[in-house]
């Protein structure tokens, strides 16, 4: 019931005008949600910035048990 692509997520530095580090979605299926946010293709973007802070990533839907924490210390 779960799915994980080989090329899911990633996380990179922002986009034109956002700074920072963001999770994009590479065109998975199932989608990626990044602190409750779902993104991807067929949501309302495809990438979320990352705080300074802790991020749980959720490859592949809700129920997933494909998690992720993600930790962003200040510069």
């Amino acid at each position: 019931p779960w799915r994980l692509s080989r090329a899911h997520f990633r996380v990179t530095e922002g986009g034109e005008g956002t700074g920072g580090l963001q999770v994009q979605d590479l065109g998975s299926v199932l989608g990626t949600i990044v602190n409750g946010t779902p993104i991807g293709m067929h949501f309302g973007s495809d990438s979320a910035g990352l705080a300074v802070g802790e991020t749980e990533v959720v490859a592949g839907g809700a129920e997933s048990h494909f998690r992720f924490l993600i930790t962003v210390e200040a510069a």
